[in-house]
């Protein structure tokens, strides 16, 4: 099958380990932040809706707001839960409401923010 890697654009998750690229460990709360991400879009069908000004990062993964079929955004589900920054790299529609959602989390102390 055909397989295309979406990256959340607007945040920047904790790294896991990634033993075949470097021998570096997993970044504090990547496990939380992975666990989220498999719970929500796991078998699920999901929007994704691109930025026209860019659809690609420099890996090629297409670059995607990830929507799920209750109308929730995976990104700001990340964020609320303090298992995301946001991330200004490339501009995109969503960057104030993602600004103000990480700050909610950091003032709250959830996830990486306690």
């Amino acid at each position: 099958t055909d397989t295309t890697r979406v990256r959340l654009i607007g945040i920047d998750c904790p790294e896991i380990a990634h033993p075949t690229y470097s021998a570096l460990p997993a970044d504090p709360f990547a496990d939380e932040a992975t666990a989220l991400m498999r719970d929500l879009v796991e078998d699920q069908v999901v929007t994704l809706r691109l930025e026209p000004q860019r659809t690609r990062d420099r890996y090629d993964r297409l670059l995607a707001h990830v929507d799920l079929e209750d109308g929730r955004s995976v990104a700001e589900q990340l964020l609320s839960e303090g298992l995301a920054r946001q991330e200004e790299r490339w501009n995109h529609s969503m960057l104030m409401r993602y600004r103000q959602l990480e700050l909610s989390a950091r003032r709250a102390g959830r996830g990486m923010w306690q």
